[in-house]
């Protein structure tokens, strides 16, 4: 003889509807994040493969989305001879520049010199192009500060 199931109780029935909903949030936030994360790594490749076919680059250690008066993605690394490079890659035109990073000032500098100029908390450093000119963004709370990456002066603050 078979035994008869027993209905759920309300406590089950609610314990189940939150492990739903749980699970639903997080299936739907992580599909979200990986929508949004896509783009940049797309980028992120096809701009490292430019720089390794342009600008002989063959280990990066950084890459990054510069956006002001246009877009520009800026990689660190080092070329096949071992000499550290700069590079910044126009997302418009896929315009090449490369400097050598000891003919510019490094990250920490540009972060002395942005807080010289009164930056407090500092959130990024990215590397970019304002005009034809080589910069690091500093950004801290609402303003950028852009220093130039050869000289080392603040060229412009910016702020929201």
């Amino acid at each position: 003889m078979r035994k008869q199931r027993q209905p759920w109780t309300k406590k089950q029935q609610l314990i189940f509807g939150m492990i739903v909903l749980v699970v639903t949030v997080i299936v739907s936030i992580t599909a979200m994040l990986v929508v949004a994360v896509k783009p940049y790594v797309d980028a992120e490749k096809q701009v490292i493969a430019i720089a390794k076919t342009k600008a002989d680059l063959h280990t990066v250690s950084e890459f990054n989305i510069y956006n002001g008066q246009a877009t520009y993605y800026g990689l660190l690394g080092k070329s096949g001879q071992g000499e550290k490079l700069a590079v910044i890659v126009s997302h418009d035109s896929g315009e090449v520049d490369i400097y050598k990073q000891s003919d510019g000032i490094s990250k920490s500098v540009a972060k002395k010199a942005a807080k010289a100029y009164g930056a407090k908390d500092i959130s990024y450093v990215h590397l970019g192009k304002y005009g034809k000119t080589p910069i690091w963004e500093v950004k801290s709370g609402t303003q950028y500060y852009l220093v130039d990456f050869i000289s080392g002066q603040v060229i412009k603050v910016e702020g929201l």
